[in-house]
């Protein structure tokens, strides 16, 4: 946790690691676990909205180590996993001894082909972090959770990532942003002034609706979101 002092159980500020773990398990757990026993029906779900969703076959080449160490390139130093691998040591590792980069490929290949990962690539921590205009003493529900993967494991992510946006780009919506080329948040930012600037230039009303849903990216019900793919 980064912050050195969070709410306990008790709604009492802590600054002993037990007490903060615990704060936070009981917090969190309800979150964390709330398809351990299953997620609900996807079918319902389908019959409803699947008339309007667009289809695309996705079509994926094999990983090389030319792909890898491309995607490698633009990657910028971040913490590191559990198996200590940094940004840096990996982009060394191209420049010295590319040739490893085919073994690797070909990790990634046989793991793509078969679904299992080894548990050193598929294991990671999670770190605590206060959401900005928090409180000065936050509770457990004003942190964010960000979970660290292996930088091997982020490399794979981001090179499939690249991989799949031609094949986004045949169904996502068009008013979907966030992501994607010439899409970005960023883009959508300028697009909304542009739109206000319009409205106030031409002195009609404007206005909008804003949603945030509390944890979402937590709670998305995994297998609904495969099915829906």
């Amino acid at each position: 946790v980064s912050a050195g002092v969070l709410l306990n159980t008790e709604g009492q500020p802590a600054a002993n690691k037990d007490e903060i773990f615990a704060a936070i398990l009981h917090a969190w757990n309800g979150v964390f676990n709330k398809f351990a026993s299953g997620s609900s029906p996807t079918q319902p779900f389908l019959d409803v909205f699947g008339p309007t969703m667009r289809t695309a076959p996705c079509q994926l080449q094999p990983l090389t180590a030319e792909r890898l160490r491309a995607s490698l390139r633009d990657v910028k130093q971040s913490a590191s996993g559990l198996d200590s691998w940094n940004a840096n040591e990996l982009k060394a590792l191209s420049n010295w001894y590319p040739e490893a980069y085919i073994s690797l490929a070909a990790l990634l290949n046989h793991i793509e082909t078969n679904g299992v990962w080894p548990s050193a690539l598929a294991s990671g921590y999670t770190t605590m972090l206060p959401k900005p205009g928090g409180p000065l003493v936050p509770g457990p529900q004003d942190m964010r959770p960000i979970s660290v993967l292996s930088q091997i494991f982020r490399l794979w992510s981001r090179t499939r990532f690249i991989d799949c946006q031609p094949w986004q780009a045949l169904w996502i919506p068009n008013n979907a942003y966030g992501g994607l080329p010439n899409r970005s948040a960023e883009q959508l930012g300028f697009d909304v002034s542009f739109f206000l600037e319009e409205a106030a230039s031409s002195n009609m009303f404007s206005g909008g609706i804003a949603f945030d849903f509390a944890k979402a990216f937590d709670v998305i019900p995994i297998d609904l979101m495969i099915a829906s793919l």
